[in-house]
């Protein structure tokens, strides 16, 4: 299948991407994409490497961010925010399901930024995601911020899956690079 043609090219392809070239967000290498979703390895000047799927729809953007860490956060941005800073309860709703209630949004700017920080509840939390047709970003009162195609989502997730269980070899490995956060 095409994710394990990915899996066995993608181990040099991170190393390649989050090596002495990358320098900044820019230095980004798409790996997968269908259909509303992509998957990139992204590389940072410091060695730090990222695997990101997103969707991007005007006039945002959802992304998922994994590092060499295992660790995994949830992007969400708009050009129609003006965040001042902070932490915010926020909400999801993935059609039709109830809504996933994630306290501890930190918002500026126009993003919004969640850290899945309980794995049994994040595993969950991106089951919906892959089975999903459209996530919205709820505000407290549960009204929406902003939604999201989540078309593809389930093959751009294993994709995300497999590109984070290589950067996770790269940083068991000790190869350079120390993996800190995405941007926001």
């Amino acid at each position: 299948m095409i994710l394990r043609a990915l899996s066995a090219a993608l181990p040099a392809l991170i190393l390649a991407v989050a090596g002495a070239e990358a320098r900044t967000v820019g230095a980004g290498k798409v790996i997968f994409q269908s259909r509303d979703w992509r998957v990139q390895v992204i590389g940072f000047r410091d060695g730090a490497a990222f695997c990101v799927a997103e969707v991007m729809a005007a006039p945002g953007r959802f992304s998922v961010w994994s590092d060499g860490m295992g660790r995994v956060r949830l992007v969400f941005t708009s050009p129609r925010w003006d965040f001042r800073g902070g932490k915010a309860d926020l909400g999801l709703r993935i059609d039709e399901r109830p809504p996933w209630r994630l306290g501890g949004a930190v918002l500026l700017g126009q993003s919004a930024v969640f850290e899945l920080q309980d794995p049994e509840k994040g595993s969950a939390l991106l089951r919906d995601l892959r089975e999903g047709r459209r996530v919205v970003l709820l505000d407290r009162q549960g009204r929406g911020l902003g939604g999201w195609s989540l078309r593809g989502s389930f093959a751009a997730l294993d994709a995300l899956g497999e590109c984070k269980d290589a950067l996770v070899q790269r940083a068991v490995g000790g190869k350079k690079g120390k993996p800190s956060g995405p941007p926001g």
